[in-house]
């Protein structure tokens, strides 16, 4: 639920759409732009379009994707989108994520190695020289 606030497809159906997506072309339905004034002052600019397509068993759907660049699309205009088969309501404009999903993939999971890196060296020395750190007594020590 969460993601849901941040970004139109959430990570895991952002996976989804890379590996299982099918494509199909839409037509734009509505498009707009938002405008609001930040905490830092200054105005900023928002972009919408709202659109919808039929899939290739001919169920219509409908989706809708935002953006900070300039509105590159109008009501009426034909983009192509990613949808899954099983489920259309996951979709998204084609080419927003799936070719750097790997970059991102791997990027994380380096991040991931960093902090936990000497968490998991510090941890794996205390667990397996116990007995040379003076952690655990030894055998034949009587209290």
């Amino acid at each position: 639920m969460f993601w849901g606030y941040l970004v139109p497809v959430r990570p895991w159906d952002d996976v989804r759409l890379s590996l299982w997506g099918e494509t199909a072309e839409a037509v734009i339905t509505d498009a707009g732009e938002d405008s609001d004034f930040g905490d830092d002052g200054r105005l900023h600019e928002s972009y919408w379009a709202a659109y919808a397509f039929e899939t290739a068993s001919g169920q219509r759907a409908v989706g809708e994707t935002r953006g900070s660049g300039g509105l590159a699309v109008w009501e009426g205009e034909r983009v192509e989108v990613e949808y899954l088969p099983r489920s259309p309501g996951v979709n998204r404009p084609a080419l927003t994520g799936g070719p750097w999903l790997p970059v991102r993939v791997l990027a994380s999971l380096f991040m991931l190695a960093m902090c936990a890196g000497p968490g998991a060296w510090l941890l794996w020395g205390v667990i397996f020289h116990q007995d040379s750190l003076g952690l655990r007594p030894s055998a034949g020590l009587t209290y």
